[in-house]
């Protein structure tokens, strides 16, 4: 019983203090109140989230502004009904033909040399943000 109470004594009282020291006022200086203060507020999160979000819109308005690479492939199989494209049948000819295989692939490049509605877009996109 006393080798017990030994041993459960001490982490009895650790427990304690620790939970005094869990519930101990944290002191803060003004700026560090300041800081958490802002870094709590809503209204301040929301600004935030509205100023990172306008320099998106700027960066995707300024993305039409610059040269626009694309890689296509085109791939089809086509049949001619030859008495309907030419009109009337033709003895030495069947009704149809085909199939024709094509296939085209390539890359294309566009750049807008002056385009006055997206120069416009982009600085319009930059005024909801400071400093841009």
């Amino acid at each position: 019983m006393k080798v017990t109470i030994l041993l459960i004594l001490p982490l009895h009282l650790a427990c304690g203090v620790v939970h005094v020291q869990a519930n101990a006022p944290r002191r803060l200086t003004l700026s560090e109140s300041v800081q958490l203060a802002l870094k709590q507020n809503p209204q301040a999160q929301i600004a935030n989230l509205d100023l990172a979000q306008s320099k998106q819109d700027r960066v995707i308005s300024r993305s039409a502004l610059l040269p626009q690479a694309q890689l296509e492939v085109f791939d089809r199989a086509q049949r001619l009904n030859l008495e309907a494209f030419i009109g009337r049948k033709l003895p030495a000819f069947s009704q149809h033909a085909g199939p024709f295989q094509l296939f085209q692939a390539g890359p294309t490049f566009a750049m807008p040399v002056l385009d006055l509605t997206l120069w416009r877009r982009y600085q319009g996109a930059g005024q909801g943000t400071l400093g841009d």
